[in-house]
């Protein structure tokens, strides 16, 4: 596409107040009509459709894997190898975990928490590691369908909606006390992004938001995709702080602009 101060570039960014970089012309003009007639955000989730790693003990949806759109014919899975993160993701870090495995004492010894967990679902998952489709329905309820290693009478069974995890992974499966709470931090590091859910219950969402708020430029990066907020004034001090920090950083020694 055109831009103004060059021939041709790969991309744009389109503003709603109009401070775009994006040419209109002959090729661009439906994507900025599309854009400005979008429908407000948050937008409503359309991926129904999840991928779930198994819990070998009871055969019940233990962590999500990925999500796609409703389609008559589920995508055919070879192997499920489940991550914490996305590819550059790993500050993750939980000190309460920390703290209940190497005591106060020793609490600054270096431990890769993202693995430990990848590892903790791993043993969940038991040795033949088992996954399946659900298709959910508006209610939570789901149909399993087609999956990998999956025993007599899975596909085709129904699930009500309290037997998925309510987040990325179930909190209610674990043994000792150090996996729960490592899976709980997870949750909240996660928060930010976990908060444009709009079917949470309000108990987690409360806490979601409590932890979202300690990581406010986080949680502003979102804000527009924030489906409701229950606590306002303590989500505006957190946008406060987050735009104090961002401010600071565009007027520190050194810094881009």
């Amino acid at each position: 596409m055109q831009h103004p101060e060059a021939r041709y570039i790969t991309q744009a960014i389109w503003r709603q107040d109009g401070q775009s970089t994006l040419t209109e012309n002959n090729f661009t003009a439906p994507l900025i009509a599309a854009m400005n007639n979008s429908p407000p955000l948050p937008l409503p989730m359309a991926d129904t459709l999840e991928l779930w790693l198994l819990d070998a003990r009871a055969g019940l949806p233990l962590a999500i894997v990925t999500s796609a759109l409703p389609r008559k014919r589920v995508p055919a899975i070879e192997s499920v190898n489940w991550s914490a993160f996305l590819s550059g993701d790993r500050d993750f870090s939980s000190p309460g975990f920390q703290k209940l495995m190497s005591g106060e004492k020793n609490s600054a010894i270096p431990m890769d928490h993202g693995e430990i967990l990848r590892r903790y679902i791993s043993v969940a998952a038991g040795s033949m590691t088992r996954a399946q489709w659900f298709q959910r329905d508006h209610e939570g309820n789901g149909k399993g369908q087609a999956g990998l290693k999956l025993k007599a009478g899975e596909q085709g069974r129904l699930l009500t909606a309290d037997c998925f995890p309510e987040l990325l992974v179930s909190e209610l499966c674990w043994q000792n006390e150090a996996e729960r709470v490592l899976v709980k931090d997870y949750h909240h590091w996660h928060a930010a992004n976990l908060l444009s859910q709009n079917n949470l219950s309000l108990d987690t969402r409360e806490r979601l938001e409590h932890a979202a708020c300690a990581e406010a430029f986080k949680l502003y990066e979102r804000r527009h995709i924030l489906p409701t907020m229950l606590n306002l004034e303590r989500v505006k001090v957190a946008f406060v702080q987050a735009k104090i920090g961002l401010a600071n950083r565009t007027t520190a020694p050194g810094a881009s602009t």
